[in-house]
């Protein structure tokens, strides 16, 4: 997560949806002069995690927070600050979303006995849900609590939409960087619904059933 004292936002970092790339370029609003003047932000960079007077990198070394610890951390602060900051973050379809994180743990060679075929991989996913519930940071008690969400399937458009909120020149929009981008997925997907059965494309239905209603998404 992100909170910019500078430009008032609170940006929650979700997995596969350009995630990492907005979390390096807005985190260049929540550091002081001397470090944004001496980081490129091309790359995630650990090192910036932690807290300072013009905002908050991360959390206890991680780049992720749920909104609800989100929520004590800025009232510890100024309790005005989640009332009055902008907030968002990006979505993505939840089933294109399935097939790129498929490719994402294959490449990385995590979990291997749980991504030698796409199958295995979402029954892993549903068991995470059966077992945990709904991983999403953004959400209170179910409820969508962000003020825009920046949609990957129509990402140029609803970024250039966030600058002007946060009134951020358009001319950096050149810069924004691309990190973790799926080459070998993005090279092989085509059309991500061929690599769903009705049993698949069911089980990634149940996961994200609230996200797929509340954003009304289409397999």
């Amino acid at each position: 997560m992100l909170i910019s004292f500078k430009k008032k936002f609170i940006f929650f970092k979700n997995i596969k949806a350009a995630s990492t790339s907005l979390f390096t370029f807005f985190s260049q609003f929540c550091v002081p002069y001397k470090i944004k003047k001496s980081n490129q932000f091309q790359a995630p960079e650990f090192s910036l995690i932690g807290n300072y007077k013009t905002g908050i990198v991360g959390y206890e070394k991680k780049r992720s927070c749920e909104a609800a610890k989100i929520i004590k951390i800025t009232n510890n602060i100024n309790k005005n600050i989640w009332k009055e900051y902008f907030k968002f973050t990006s979505i993505r379809n939840p089933w294109d979303k399935m097939v790129s994180c498929y490719f994402y743990f294959k490449n990385e060679k995590r979990k291997e006995e749980k991504t030698k075929n796409f199958i295995d991989f979402i029954e892993w996913r549903y068991e995470k849900y059966l077992n945990e519930g709904s991983m999403i940071s953004y959400t209170i008690k179910k409820e969508f609590i962000c003020d825009y969400h920046i949609r990957y399937e129509n990402f140029k458009n609803d970024l250039k939409h966030v600058f002007n909120i946060l009134n951020i020149n358009l001319s950096k929009f050149e810069y924004f960087p691309e990190i973790n981008k799926n080459i070998q997925y993005e090279k092989e997907k085509k059309d991500y619904r061929k690599f769903y059965n009705n049993y698949t494309r069911d089980l990634v239905e149940k996961i994200y059933k609230n996200k797929i209603d509340y954003f009304k998404y289409e397999f």
